[in-house]
């Protein structure tokens, strides 16, 4: 008559410890000045919108050693600097970069095609990905192969006779 407990036990512990992490393990955080929002984890990417301090959002999880952190608040997603987010802990709130491995933050990586295409697709920079090291983007409509064509020219500018 155990056996069949242990087994649902043992069966609800597996699937527990097998559920995968996702945004709703998000941690709640705040921005501690006006703070950019960028479309990735460094300054070289464009800014989506603008935080005001003390605004509050739900961090994602954040780059290893923790100097950018993905988070979303209001229908915004986008990257900030770690340097200027709080996270609680201890009914304190404490700076991201000092707290983020004692809380458990995850660490993840950030891949500019399936990030852009998630959540950028409708900003005038999404087609401009490769500018910030991203894969090019295709047009939804088929161009036609046109070969190249080759012209000579001569050390002055003008095209020889060949």
């Amino acid at each position: 008559m155990m056996k069949p407990i242990i087994t649902a036990a043992g069966a609800a512990l597996i699937a527990i410890t097998m559920t995968p992490v996702t945004a709703s393990a998000s941690a709640p955080g705040y921005v501690t000045t006006h703070l950019n929002v960028r479309a990735g984890p460094g300054t070289q990417f464009p800014a989506v919108a603008v935080f005001p301090p003390g605004a509050r959002v739900n961090v994602i999880g954040c780059t290893r050693g923790f100097r950018w952190c993905d988070v979303s608040a209001r229908g915004i997603r986008g990257w900030v600097s770690a340097a200027y987010l709080e996270v609680n802990h201890r009914n304190r709130r404490a700076r991201a970069p000092a707290i983020a491995a004692h809380i458990g933050l995850p660490i993840i990586t950030f891949q500019i095609g399936s990030y852009w295409d998630s959540h950028y697709r409708a900003h005038s920079w999404y087609s401009q990905r490769t500018r910030y090291g991203g894969p090019r983007v295709r047009s939804e409509r088929r161009q036609e192969q046109v070969a190249p064509t080759w012209e000579h020219r001569r050390g002055d500018g003008r095209r020889s006779s060949r």
